[in-house]
């Protein structure tokens, strides 16, 4: 388990792309093209969690570049739940309601999740436990 600082970054170059990076030193300083910079202190799980939110956005592996709204790309970082602490967010972004919106929905989607998978196992377990005592 290695702490680190999960980024988002945008290029001119390659419009419509986001990078994402992974840096297990602070930022010394923050670039134009940085949009957003989180602390984790599991970074391969936060990079885990981050491409499995977006995946079906993935344009290209090495550097990592998802296909996807800057807006999207960010809500799936700071709705990641794991320990983080937010380093830097674009101005344009800090106090926008649709972002807080969809951080807002994502993270509604993890509990949700959460309550479905923890009410599969304990039927599981329960089928389990009135198997056990069935008399054989």
């Amino acid at each position: 388990m290695q702490e680190g600082y999960l980024v988002l970054e945008t290029d001119p170059e390659r419009p419509g792309l986001i990078v994402v990076g992974a840096l297990t030193s602070v930022p010394q300083r923050i670039d134009e093209g940085c949009r957003f910079a989180a602390w984790f202190g599991d970074l391969d799980a936060a990079l885990m969690h981050l491409h499995e939110a977006l995946r079906r956005s993935l344009a290209q592996l090495e550097p990592r570049c998802y296909r996807v709204g800057l807006i999207d790309a960010i809500a799936a970082a700071d709705a990641i739940d794991l320990e983080h602490r937010r380093i830097f967010i674009d101005p344009e972004f800090a106090e926008s309601t649709q972002l807080n919106a969809k951080i807002d929905s994502l993270r509604q989607r993890h509990q949700r999740l959460d309550r479905w998978l923890n009410t599969v196992g304990l039927v599981a377990a329960a089928l389990l436990a009135i198997w056990g005592l069935l008399p054989l």
